[in-house]
């Protein structure tokens, strides 16, 4: 799942509560298929460095607490998931966290689940399955 669902499921947030993916992601979860980034956990702790995030407790203590949601598998940066992110099939407009999250997809051959136009707009280009929140 891309970042902000992940920050969206840890919160409770209506854009995944009241969205069509939010069974798909509750399935995955309870078949330990639930699959986040490890690059999302950089994103995550930038993002609260930032101030665009804020959680109620101490962000290490959060993530620790996020990363033991029942049925959630951080994946690392595999060889292959690096080299695939820099072959992705063009035109890709993504950043580069986008495309790690892309090549993760692709790689482990799961949907991305994701409310950003871009990556939603690269899922159309058969190159990536995706669902949009």
């Amino acid at each position: 799942m891309d970042t902000h669902v992940f920050v969206w499921l840890m919160t409770g947030d209506s854009a995944l509560a009241n969205s069509s993916a939010l069974s798909p992601v509750v399935k995955a979860a309870s078949e330990s298929k639930l699959l986040l980034s490890g690059i999302s956990l950089w994103e995550l702790a930038k993002l609260e460095q930032l101030g665009r995030i804020k959680v109620s407790i101490p962000f290490s203590d959060w993530l620790d607490q996020a990363i033991q949601t029942p049925g959630l598998c951080v994946t690392g940066i595999t060889p292959h998931i690096g080299v695939d992110a820099s072959r992705l099939p063009e035109p890709f407009a993504g950043d580069p966290v986008d495309r790690i999250l892309a090549a993760t997809a692709r790689v482990r051959r799961a949907t991305l689940v994701t409310a950003d136009p871009l990556l939603i707009q690269y899922g159309t280009t058969g190159n990536l399955t995706v669902l949009a929140v």
